[in-house]
């Protein structure tokens, strides 16, 4: 699976520059669990194994210190879920978050933001927070002060979305100037 290397990438380029958030300490990445369905419904119930290590140094995640007393998930204070799939999120929200009552947050591709706005719902309470699409990594860009390739993709899709509008206004233009003169 594509995803663990992806969050470690971006996870450490996120914590660089951020004093006092160490990896091991106050996040660590998990990586890939096969068994989907299963495999979660079985995490939320029974916890890690004890031989689980992190996908970021492969090590025993007994052997970091911010995971000492983790032994299941109803111990860990945020999951922050990627999601790139509806079916992704849903497994997560419905076999993780009922069995072991965690504050989940997701980051989620905007075709799969319908979706994940029920589980975002201040009645449903199972999706604390949620950041869609290329336009809510800009915004989270933004609000953290921390300038990245999403903010500079819509800076690049607005250039091109007015470029646009600006073709289309000369064309009319030019349209209407000829055609009169006819």
């Amino acid at each position: 699976d594509t995803g663990a290397p992806i969050a470690k990438r971006n996870l450490d380029s996120a914590t660089k520059n951020t004093i006092g958030y160490a990896y091991g300490t106050n996040y660590v990445n998990l990586g890939y669990l096969p068994g989907h369905e299963t495999g979660l419904a079985q995490l939320a119930a029974r916890g890690f194994a004890p031989e689980a290590r992190d996908f970021g140094q492969s090590q025993a995640l007994t052997s970091f210190a911010g995971f000492g007393s983790v032994k299941t998930l109803r111990d860990v204070t945020l999951i922050v879920e990627l999601a790139g799939s509806e079916d992704v999120l849903k497994m997560w929200m419905e076999q993780v978050q009922p069995r072991a009552s965690v504050k989940i947050v997701a980051g989620v591709s905007a075709s799969v933001e319908p979706k994940a706005r029920v589980y975002h719902d201040p009645a449903a309470k199972q999706l604390a927070a949620m950041m869609s699409g290329v336009l809510g990594a800009a915004q989270y860009e933004i609000l953290s002060n921390q300038p990245g390739p999403a903010l500079s993709s819509i800076n690049a899709q607005s250039v091109l979305q007015l470029t646009l509008v600006l073709v289309i206004v000369l064309g009319n233009i030019v349209y209407f100037a000829f055609r009169g003169r006819k």
